[in-house]
């Protein structure tokens, strides 16, 4: 076994390592500050929680997409009231909820 250019043998403790295919706290290393802990994941661990956040996303954009074609396919289809009165409505009820809290 070759010990590592810093003096341990790295070898020797991915092999302890194998076995118990669980997470390592790193406290440091030879060419970061020390003292700092990062969490070193098992490789599936990382593939699985990247594809979690893939499909996430990918299920984000598929509500997003549909939102939008609901609402080109509602305009296309004149479902839908003139900026002019959404707004003076709105300013009526704020206004009017603003005399009641006084």
């Amino acid at each position: 076994m070759t010990p590592a250019r810093d003096g341990r043998n790295t070898r020797a403790f991915k092999q302890r390592l194998r076995p118990s295919a669980k997470p390592v706290l790193s406290t440091g290393s030879p060419d970061g500050p020390a003292g700092r802990a990062s969490r070193k994941a098992h490789r599936s661990e990382v593939l699985r929680e990247g594809v979690r956040l893939i499909q996430d996303r990918e299920t984000q954009l598929a509500a997003l997409d549909a939102s939008i074609f609901r609402s080109v396919e509602d305009a296309d289809n004149g479902r839908t009231k003139p900026a002019g009165d959404v707004f003076d409505r709105l300013e009526a009820k704020y206004q009017s909820l603003a005399k009641r809290s006084k």
